[in-house]
């Protein structure tokens, strides 16, 4: 991530909810169930630093080329681990929350979706937008 951009799910401030099985589980798993509510809630959008410092995001990086060195490293790390035993460790550690979202995703629609056409919600975006 380059020092410049922002990360974030800054919904909350539109007066949506980020869907709990898209954005939500997934991002509670990677910065923690503590953070994840905090940010949530609040909306934040954060530097490139504290997205670095919540686990967000592995790397920051200044240049296209720093960023195509990290890419070409972190391959190299990821090729020299046999292929079937990373991609199963990879399941093994994810299948569950797979699952999961694919087992919600249609009642997570409906509900953003109802959200989204609330009075409330269509206010704030056209607001936000105007």
């Amino acid at each position: 991530m380059s020092s410049a951009a922002h990360i974030g799910l800054n919904e909350t401030k539109l007066g949506i909810i980020a869907p709990p099985n898209i954005f939500g589980l997934p991002f509670q798993r990677a910065v923690g169930a503590r953070q994840a509510e905090r940010l949530l809630q609040t909306g934040a959008v954060l530097s490139p630093r504290e997205a670095l410092d919540v686990g967000l995001i592995d790397y920051v990086v200044e240049s296209e080329e720093e960023l195509l060195n990290k890419a070409v490293d972190v391959l190299k790390v990821y090729q020299s681990i046999p292929a079937g035993a990373r991609v199963q460790q990879k399941m093994l550690a994810r299948g569950s929350l797979i699952e999961k979202l694919q087992r919600e995703r249609n009642d997570d629609l409906k509900q953003v979706l109802a959200l989204l056409m609330s009075d409330d919600v269509q206010r704030n975006l056209t607001a936000y937008v105007s």
